[in-house]
């Protein structure tokens, strides 16, 4: 890649990322989260068509995964093919087209998002999972991104307690990507 093109991809990045202000920062300096920001950016600016990520939410507070999410959702609506290795389901559940659980690095289930969110709280149980909503009924990420002050203690502990669900396999794949295959 040529090096003027490198420089006009990485202000594109870090306007997209809005960490223009970390761009003359030294790594070493930077909280764990802008770390995954810078991260995230560093990967796309090749502009691959596959990305494999492995919690890429680590470190994030509520509005930076809802910035990761919808970047995600873009990388998505433009073809791109994703894999992530991640516990927190909630924010990956709208993008989701595969959700793969493993378990002593072999497959044990498979579901669309939709299946995931209509297991009973026995099934979810029986793959140490804990539910996968927040706010409740809320599969409206959005709601706290919009409105964070409004949250009340309770759902903030629900986010909390979501943050610590064991590692679950997502993966984000168009079904014309390997189809039956991960």
């Amino acid at each position: 890649m040529a090096p003027e093109l490198i420089r006009e991809r990485i202000a594109q990045l870090a306007e997209e990322f809005r960490i223009t202000h970390l761009l003359s920062s030294e790594v070493h300096w930077l909280s764990s989260g802008e770390k995954q920001k810078i991260a995230f950016a560093s990967a796309r600016l090749a502009d691959p068509e596959l990305f494999v990520m492995d919690e890429p939410s680590a470190n994030l507070d509520m509005v930076a995964t809802q910035a990761l999410a919808e970047s995600l959702s873009s990388l998505k609506a433009k073809g791109k093919s994703i894999i992530i290795a991640e516990h927190r389901l909630y924010y990956l559940l709208p993008l989701a087209d595969r959700i793969i659980y493993m378990r002593g690095g072999k497959i044990s289930a498979e579901w669309t998002s939709a299946e995931l969110r209509a297991l009973t709280a026995e099934q979810l149980e029986h793959y140490g999972l804990r539910s996968p909503a927040i706010l409740g009924d809320a599969w409206s990420f959005a709601a706290a991104r919009e409105e964070p002050q409004k949250l009340q203690k309770q759902q903030v502990q629900q986010v909390q307690q979501v943050q610590q669900v064991q590692q679950v396999r997502i993966a984000l794949l168009h079904t014309y990507v390997a189809p039956g295959r991960f």
